[in-house]
């Protein structure tokens, strides 16, 4: 036998081996692609879990496990605003201040650029008779 024999590699085993190494990388890429995901949807629920808290520390916590249902974006919040407006008004409390609370809920936010869908929950009661609006 030539002495070079040893470490020339078939052709077969020179297949399976590229393969083998391809196959390798693939399922290395995909497992760091899963892993990506699941860190950034971890990092997406504590951020939803830190809007509840807040949430719960303005509104109590009857009203907070159902604003819990509404946990997506700019509804959560209109929602969260809503039951805090009738939680006003049936506290005799009124809705002027409804801005307050919104801002201990959404730090940072101004008056005028309150979230979409806000502007359509909170005409719903008269801020100054705490009156119930007639539906359109």
């Amino acid at each position: 036998m030539p002495p070079n024999q040893f470490y020339e590699v078939s052709s077969d085993k020179r297949k399976f081996l590229r393969k083998f190494w391809t196959y390798a990388a693939v399922t290395a890429i995909l497992l760091a692609t899963l892993g990506g995901f699941a860190y950034s949807n971890n990092k997406k629920n504590k951020e939803e879990e830190i809007k509840r808290k807040n949430i719960e520390s303005v509104l109590g916590s009857r009203e907070s496990s159902i604003a819990r249902k509404v946990v997506r974006g700019d509804t959560f919040w209109a929602y969260a605003a809503r039951i805090q407006q009738e939680n006003d008004c049936l506290n005799g409390i009124g809705t002027n201040n409804i801005v307050k609370y919104l801002r201990k809920i959404n730090p940072g936010a101004e008056d005028s650029k309150l979230r979409p869908g806000m502007q359509i929950l909170l005409p719903e009661y008269n801020s100054k008779t705490c009156k119930r609006l007639k539906d359109f």
